[in-house]
């Protein structure tokens, strides 16, 4: 609010006008400058807000949050503070006191719950990738099986026709894994600016996957072609 209202200017002395709330056109003086603060969640934007005094006749305070900094037990100290609490205003309504840690972790359970969920999604979409890859790569393997008889009987050694075709496969994978990684990457920024928390990018996971449909793509590739390559040529050239 004081970058919004008066730039780099120094705003202390100046005064400021509340047309909209209770004040109804009341000026107030202001005498300090306080950090932006999040009140709701921790993913809410900063918004321009100011303060004032907690007995201002003008404001009513229905409520209010007392905040305690210790270095103690936390434990320990809110039954300390709450027992004062009680001694000077035993009829005041209170309510349980919680740690930072426990506000923190309350606002973020629907995050927390949703990370779950992309996590589990994300782990059933790699695995029926990887069945899905392994399925595609061994059937285009095997289908070679004639052009794998055509080699051999050309003179092509076994270990020549294997590595052709784990070259070719891996030229595949390669693609695929650059192209999907892109795509991780823009989903991670989408995503990441939804949940509080939540990495850009994942890079020992994203490494993780890409070894993973590699490794699955090359025994795709591997075994039908070391399967067509035991062939006897003159059978594998009657294959269909």
């Amino acid at each position: 609010m004081a970058r919004y209202y008066f730039g780099e200017s120094n705003p202390l002395g100046r005064r400021i006008r509340d047309t909209f709330g209770p004040a109804h056109g009341a000026d107030f003086i202001v005498v300090g400058v306080a950090a932006d603060a999040k009140y709701h969640n921790v993913m809410e934007k900063n918004v321009r807000r100011f303060y004032v005094p907690f007995n201002n006749p003008i404001y009513e305070a229905k409520s209010a949050v007392f905040e305690v900094r210790t270095i103690g037990d936390p434990a320990v100290v809110s039954k300390t503070v709450g027992a004062a609490i009680k001694r000077i205003a035993p009829n005041l309504k209170t309510w349980g006191p919680n740690t930072l840690n426990d506000v923190m972790e309350s606002s973020r359970r629907v995050d927390r719950l949703l990370i779950e969920l992309a996590s589990s999604f994300g782990t059933v979409a790699a695995l029926l990738a990887s069945i899905g890859i392994y399925g595609v790569m061994s059937y285009a393997v095997g289908r070679r099986t004639r052009e794998v008889g055509i080699r051999m009987a050309l003179g092509a050694r076994r270990s020549d026709v294997v590595w052709l075709i784990l070259g070719e496969s891996l030229v595949l994978a390669t693609v695929g894994v650059a192209i999907g990684a892109l795509a991780a990457v823009g989903a991670g920024r989408l995503i990441s600016s939804m949940l509080f928390g939540l990495m850009l990018v994942d890079l020992p996971v994203l490494l993780l996957v890409a070894i993973l449909m590699f490794a699955v793509a090359l025994l795709a590739s591997y075994l039908p072609a070391r399967r067509a390559a035991r062939v006897d040529p003159l059978l594998a050239l009657r294959a269909e």
